[in-house]
């Protein structure tokens, strides 16, 4: 299968300054974590003078902290398993996957002090009413699995493709110098990847010619499960007329990577409870 080869020392370069955002992050992190507390710990105060050591404001100041807490424990547990296996990961997935946290990261540390915020007001206007959580329109990394199986996801090559796929060897082996391999923010360019017969003129299906991206994260898995699918029923139809042509999709196989196989193998790797 034709890949286009990264230069290596650019590769190794690249991995270096991951490596170093990933420990700049892990810092921000407990910067961000002593600015919470210390913020959430004046609430605190302020919500224990006004309503007291049992009141439910006071509560929520203290539960502030411990829910941020767990929120960027998660986080770098994710960065400890990226570090961890940065060596086999491809570096543009990696990138992909830690601008994702810290936008996340960015939304959560808004929603807290928003909190945060909510609880002062409270104090002042000695209305219990007013600590309330903010509204959001996303969910944290203690309340979805959505993360973790996209961090495991990156795990996933085109071994992992093909047991996932079980088809039988003869068909790889076929294709093998009929697919084209490129290493793309595959999301953005799906629409560019294809299976396609070769027909002879009398309209048999001689060959298949296959363009799919490399398998190196959640959603270039996704795309190569349903493009190999394709070659595969064409595969299975050399030789035949193409006049009635008709390729199954892969809907359930897709549905099977994503909701029974990435879930199954993120509980197997991240083994540690959100």
């Amino acid at each position: 299968m034709a890949l286009v080869e990264k230069t290596k020392a650019d590769e190794i370069r690249k991995k270096e300054l991951i490596i170093d955002e990933i420990l700049e992050t892990k810092k921000l992190n407990i910067e961000e974590l002593y600015l919470i507390v210390k913020y959430a710990m004046g609430a605190y105060i302020g919500a224990v003078k006004t309503f007291g050591f049992r009141g439910d404001v006071s509560k929520k100041s203290l539960r502030v902290i411990r829910d941020f807490w767990k929120v960027l424990r998660e986080e770098n547990y994710l960065m400890n398993f990226l570090m961890t296996n940065i060596d086999i990961l491809d570096n543009d997935a990696v990138e992909r996957f830690m601008s994702l946290l810290n936008e996340l990261n960015d939304k959560t540390v808004s929603y807290y002090y928003d909190y945060i915020e909510s609880i002062e007001d409270a104090c002042v206007t000695i209305e219990e009413k007013m600590a309330m959580k903010p509204q959001k329109d996303f969910e944290t990394l203690t309340e979805s699995s959505v993360y973790r199986e996209e961090a495991v996801s990156l795990l996933e090559n085109l071994d992992s493709i093909k047991a996932f796929l079980g088809f039988p060897e003869d068909f790889w082996l076929y294709i093998n110098d009929k697919v084209d391999v490129v290493n793309v923010d595959a999301k953005t360019m799906e629409k560019m990847f294809y299976a396609v017969a070769v027909l002879n003129e009398d309209n048999t299906i001689s060959s298949i010619k296959v363009l799919v991206p490399e398998v190196v994260d959640y959603d270039s898995a996704m795309i190569a499960i349903n493009i190999y699918n394709k070659a595969y029923e064409l595969y299975k139809k050399l030789g035949t007329k193409a006049d009635d042509l008709k390729v199954v999709h892969s809907d359930e196989l897709k549905d099977e990577f994503s909701d029974v196989y990435i879930p199954r193998r993120t509980s197997q790797v991240l083994k540690k409870k959100m």
